[in-house]
């Protein structure tokens, strides 16, 4: 069995292209597990419903099952593995039940420095484990460490190649396999969403500058408030160098919707049109 899991639509994406490299993508049986980390993911929703629109889904998995119903009222970024082991195998064994699996052979996390990956390497011991980068992640170090009982059974890192030439210093301590994916591979998949009408709600986004956000105020790195402003004068400026009245924001899938409305409200964009 295998089990891949993913936080957002570009993750899926990424994945797609990962089990196509990795001769996984037609392997049955494969969970698909989602996990939604907004901030109020209850109410933000979305992310289940939206995975279960993709093009031929059912052809890439048996199954597609929502994390945050499992552990609710757990975030998933805030789920972790207890540290007594045995307390640890208890859970794992009452995981696999929730997902109605036996067991795990192999399994593809993103992020596995931090819940919710993280946690689901360490309940389920016996899997190989599979990291796929859905961005510029792999081309830093590793953020946290991770010991060596997770090292160890770490065999791939799928990624982008969003900077050709560059070797990703990600997991480079677990001596894993690089494996980079062609962005014309990915191209793919990204029309087929888009065919499906599922990617943009009919919004014209062709041709405009976009900014890219972070969740830099969840972080502790700074206010709030800081954090608007700073997207606030980094989208005007965005657009002003585009000479576009128009400009396309694409948030963190952590930056909370309550922080987004402020941002569009913000005065130093009153004169543009926020997408």
């Amino acid at each position: 069995m295998i089990l891949c899991q993913i936080s957002t639509l570009f993750d899926l994406h990424v994945l797609l292209g990962s089990l196509r490299a990795n001769g996984h993508l037609d392997v049955m049986p494969k969970t698909l597990l989602v996990s939604a980390h907004s901030v109020s993911p209850e109410v933000a929703g979305g992310l289940y419903e939206a995975v279960q629109k993709f093009p031929d889904l059912d052809k890439y998995f048996s199954n597609v099952v929502s994390l945050n119903k499992i552990i609710a009222p757990v975030h998933p970024q805030k789920w972790e593995a207890d540290g007594n082991e045995l307390k640890r195998l208890s859970a794992g064994s009452l995981f696999l039940a929730a997902l109605g699996l036996d067991t795990v052979e192999q399994i593809y996390v993103e992020s596995i420095q931090t819940p919710p990956a993280n946690t689901l390497v360490q309940l389920l011991p016996a899997a190989r484990i599979n990291v796929f980068s859905d961005g510029l992640m792999s081309f830093s170090p590793t953020r946290n460490a991770l010991p060596v009982q997770i090292l160890s059974r770490v065999d791939r890192l799928f990624y982008p190649d969003l900077l050709p030439g560059v070797t990703p210093p990600l997991l480079r301590e677990a001596g894993v396999e690089l494996h980079p994916l062609g962005m014309e591979g990915l191209r793919g998949t990204f029309e087929a969403m888009d065919a499906d009408g599922a990617q943009d709600g009919g919004v014209d986004l062709e041709g405009l500058p976009l900014f890219l956000g972070q969740y830099l105020s969840a972080l502790d790195l700074m206010s709030a408030e800081e954090e608007i402003a700073l997207y606030a004068d980094g989208l005007a400026a965005c657009a002003a160098r585009a000479g576009s009245k128009r400009v396309a924001f694409k948030p963190h899938p952590s930056f909370s919707e309550g922080m987004l409305h402020q941002l569009v409200q913000a005065p130093a964009l009153a004169a543009l049109d926020v997408s």
